[in-house]
């Protein structure tokens, strides 16, 4: 891997651009739903949810074939281009003619609209994901993160503005056609010299295979994590749906943005791993200490903050948005850590791993989806993804221990150290946030939760120099000095990162 400031620069960028996307989908979150009511959002969210499947497959792999090559080529680049075009248009078309089709998957007749006009995110996903990929391949953050600060705030301006004219769920859909759009657009325009070849059929040949791979890790990863809002869907109706993609928007969409951000600075530097893994076992383990102790700390503050967030923020008719966004905000925390590892396998080309994991995660949410239906209940939805975290991590773990990947040992004191950090900070925070209600209860129960963070605060103060995020972060400099571990020559030109 490169030197872990690179990195971190990298990721601190892309987080960047995410948050502020994620403020803006907050403000546009807040205008919106005060414009529309919980049906259209559960509308909005089958047709979504129906699309992602479709743009997932659109991907065709292309952000993770840029990343893996070792050569950037304007041959197989141009082939790639020539591939992103052709899967957008029968993306798009798959799309638009089999709207019917998903709605009805859905039990959403009024979603049929919506579905064709996102079938124009279809069409341009393509591009986004090879523009994006090659971005990231030449460590162009700082210039990407721009482009999607412009795109996607621009996008949500332009879409509030059609949401009041037209107050109906199509209007959701504009904001998220503009916003590919505008991002496709201004890298694909600023990284065209990279584009000047020729197609040869044969070498393009050679990376749709491994696109091929990627387009079944992502039909069982789709499939996982939608069976449950199919279920609901049908069982619960489009109030509940509506009501869980407003709590996604607070709690689970900025965790996901997180981890794209990183695992986006991540996966390019996963190809020195192919071929040489002198590194690999040390580097694996901590880097998904780093990413435990960032997302999982936070999750759960944000778990504790994220019902009082939902109620100012949404305002009345999502009480149960408020009610899902704690356990939302766990499932959203975990996700980065446990899709890191995956990706990682898939550079390295252990699709066979990465499968297992997804089936099982597949059959667990597929079961939770059947007792969700049985109980006209979305609870047993969201116990399902964590029960599937907890049995899909350890078995990639241990495959990965096996393999010399990773330190089983070092992984395990890095998540004991961040559960104790959790369980003590977060039932603090929670004491202190329900004040009133603890004390009403008990007010020995108050005094003792209160001592015993106070007590571990003090351990950590007196003891900082051993606090784990920050001896992990001085072990690879990212609190300046040199890293520990020496870093791997990169093979991009300074010259060509300019362009």
């Amino acid at each position: 891997m490169a030197d872990a400031r690179r990195i971190a620069r990298g990721a601190i960028w892309n987080y960047s651009a995410q948050i502020a996307t994620a403020l803006a989908q907050l403000a546009y979150a807040a205008v919106t739903s005060r414009l529309l009511v919980p049906h259209d959002f559960g509308v909005f969210a089958a047709a979504t949810a129906s699309v992602a499947l479709i743009n997932l497959v659109s991907l065709a792999g292309l952000p993770q074939v840029v990343g893996r090559m070792t050569d950037l080529h304007a041959d197989r680049l141009v082939g790639l281009l020539a591939y992103a075009g052709v899967i957008g248009i029968l993306a798009a078309a798959a799309t638009f003619v089999g709207a019917p089709l998903w709605a009805a998957i859905w039990g959403q007749p009024e979603s049929i609209s919506v579905l064709q006009v996102l079938a124009l995110t279809s069409l341009i996903t393509p591009f986004v994901a090879l523009g994006n990929g090659l971005s990231l391949r030449l460590g162009l953050f700082k210039r990407l993160a721009g482009a999607t600060v412009v795109a996607n705030v621009g996008s949500m301006v332009v879409g509030t503005v059609f949401v009041f004219l037209l107050r109906d769920a199509e209007s959701l859909a504009v904001a998220q056609v503009l916003a590919l759009l505008g991002v496709a657009s201004i890298m694909l325009v600023q990284l065209r010299s990279y584009f000047r070849g020729r197609f040869h059929l044969r070498m393009t040949l050679k990376d749709v295979s491994y696109s091929t791979k990627t387009l079944v890790s992502a039909l069982l990863t789709y499939s996982a994590s939608t069976v449950g809002k199919v279920s609901v869907s049908h069982s619960v109706g489009s109030v509940a749906l509506g009501n869980w993609n407003r709590a996604d928007a607070i709690t689970t969409n900025p965790f996901y943005l997180l981890g794209a951000a990183i695992s986006q600075a991540v996966y390019p530097e996963f190809r020195h791993d192919i071929e040489d893994r002198s590194r690999t076992r040390r580097l694996w383990s901590d880097l998904l200490g780093v990413l435990g102790w960032v997302c999982v700390p936070l999750g759960v503050l944000v778990a504790v903050l994220a019902p009082i967030a939902v109620n100012l923020l949404l305002g009345d008719g999502y009480e149960l948005a408020a009610q899902y966004a704690p356990m939302l905000a766990i499932i959203g925390a975990l996700q980065p850590v446990v899709f890191l590892l995956v990706s990682g396998f898939e550079a390295l080309g252990r699709f066979r791993w990465v499968w297992s994991g997804y089936i099982i995660s597949l059959v667990v949410n597929t079961g939770a989806a059947g007792v969700a239906i049985a109980l006209h209940s979305v609870w047993p939805v969201f116990i399902g993804f964590l029960v599937s975290f907890a049995i899909m991590h350890p078995l990639h773990l241990a495959l990965a221990s096996r393999a010399q990947l990773v330190d089983l040992r070092v992984v395990l004191r890095h998540y004991l150290e961040i559960l104790a950090f959790c369980v003590v900070g977060g039932g603090a925070l929670w004491t202190l946030v329900n004040a009133p209600a603890v004390i009403a209860f008990s007010p020995f129960v108050f005094g003792g939760v209160l001592l015993v963070a106070i007590v571990a605060a003090a351990l950590v103060v007196k003891n900082i120099r051993r606090f784990p995020p920050l001896v992990l972060a001085k072990r690879y400099g990212l609190l300046g000095g040199r890293e520990v571990v020496p870093p791997v020559a990169l093979d991009v030109e300074p010259e060509t990162v300019q362009r």
